[in-house]
């Protein structure tokens, strides 16, 4: 009986360390099973991040960033017209100063009196680079007097005009007209300035 019993005792804690085994084995399945599908989530939860929300937090980081380049873009305008002050109070008074610089053959002066290059992308966007250089092809052709004296025959011609701080000229030469002299008004500085010759 002894032998029974200690048989019985051996063949129970068999099965019960079977059971604990089997018990064990079970729980780590579980833990496997829920640690394999936290990672399948967190991997789910990265995949959604950087294909969704990282696209819209990089597209918001771009419309942010383009937005600070377009109010710098406007601020620097806004200050290149302001300090643009070469001109008269009226459209005949910066003519009449353009045509004393062109007289006394200061064409750097008489470059001022034309509006800022307002194209972005041209290199020489807020500069009057442009007239200066036109200017100079004048002197050197030796025409400068050939277009004041021009100039001295303008008359006021608002036949097409497009809004209140536009302002036009006409050249005539025997009757025909050969030039229209269009001229803008700077609200930012208070001038008229020379669009086009």
């Amino acid at each position: 009986m002894c032998f029974y019993k200690h048989s019985m005792i051996v063949s129970e804690e068999s099965n019960n360390i079977a059971e604990d085994s089997d018990k064990l084995h079970s729980r780590f399945k579980k833990r496997r099973l829920i640690v394999g599908t936290f990672i399948v989530f967190l991997l789910l939860i990265a995949y959604v991040w950087f294909v969704y929300v990282s696209s819209a937090f990089q597209k918001q980081r771009e419309l942010v960033g383009q937005y600070e380049r377009a109010a710098q873009a406007m601020k620097d305008f806004e200050e290149a017209m302001r300090n643009d002050t070469y001109g008269g109070k009226t459209p005949q008074e910066t003519l009449n100063l353009f045509i004393e610089a062109l007289k006394k053959d200061d064409i750097e002066l008489a470059s001022r009196y034309f509006i800022l290059e307002l194209d972005e992308r041209d290199p020489a966007y807020l500069t009057q680079e442009k007239p200066l250089l036109a200017l100079r092809e004048f002197r050197i052709e030796n025409k400068l007097e050939n277009l004041v004296n021009l100039l001295n025959t303008v008359r006021p011609d608002n036949t097409n005009r497009i809004h209140e701080g536009d302002y036009g000229f006409a050249i005539y030469e025997n009757d025909r007209l050969i030039s229209e002299i269009n001229m803008e008004f700077n609200k930012y500085s208070g001038v008229w300035k020379l669009e086009s010759l």
